[in-house]
């Protein structure tokens, strides 16, 4: 009796490790490449401000636009800071250097203890009809970091 229980707890763990396994891996976007996408909308609030970056795929061009979001007329307002147009392999090579693909489900509880920060939300449809969304507060999948100090140097190098 005492070996069935414990051929039976083996055999528990077995299917526990292979489903997490399955779970984790089978499907998982994480290191799919990217080859292309449509469009990108990337919106960050803060205590002050609120932008939205859009990224548009244009062909062999991107169009990278910064909005200033503000509330007037009783609406929220987009008014166009900065844009910039680059080479779309250019920005590829950018959402794959920061793991863009494996982004989708991200949800970045806001940490506790932490009583101020950015939220974000993020859409975006990539490598044809993949769909990707993210959001998060104080909390940002690896590699966002990254993603939006490349937007930005884009933005304000041109």
């Amino acid at each position: 009796m005492k070996n069935f229980f414990l051929i039976l707890l083996l055999v528990i763990a077995i299917i526990v490790v292979v489903f997490i396994s399955i779970k984790k891996f089978s499907g998982s976007k994480a290191s799919e490449e990217i080859h292309s996408f449509e469009k990108i909308n990337l919106r960050i609030s803060g205590m002050r401000v609120t932008q939205e970056y859009e990224i548009i795929c244009r062909g062999d061009e991107t169009e990278i636009l910064l909005y200033q979001i503000f509330y007037a007329n009783g609406k929220d307002e987009r008014r166009l800071e900065k844009n910039v147009t680059v080479k779309t392999e250019e920005m590829i090579e950018i959402l794959n250097s920061c793991g863009f693909s494996g982004w989708n489900g991200f949800y970045g509880k806001h940490p506790k203890n932490v009583s101020d920060g950015d939220m974000f939300r993020l859409e975006a449809v990539i490598n044809d009809s993949e769909k990707i969304h993210a959001e998060g507060s104080a909390n940002f999948p690896k590699g966002y970091s990254e993603f939006k100090k490349e937007l930005n140097k884009m933005l304000n190098d041109n």
